[in-house]
């Protein structure tokens, strides 16, 4: 690992995160919770760190190329 991997790792790291909170509350918002407005958010919130997590693994994959000398 270089030096400055650890900026991507940690981005990733809480982008699963938002999307496994974000999944929890989808699914027990209204179910457990009886609030729909909170599901909705838990599915907004899982969406969102799932496109997160794509394009920061897009960008880190980029910026490794261009360290290696790929483009």
């Amino acid at each position: 690992m270089r030096q400055g991997d650890g900026v991507y790792v940690m981005i990733l790291g809480l982008m699963v995160a938002n999307v496994l909170v974000g999944a929890v509350l989808a699914l027990l918002g209204e179910a457990v919770l009886g609030r729909p407005g909170i599901s909705l958010f838990g599915t907004w919130l899982a969406l969102g760190g799932g496109l997160g997590y794509l394009f920061f693994r897009w960008l880190g994959g980029r910026e490794q190329k261009k360290r290696d000398g790929g483009g």
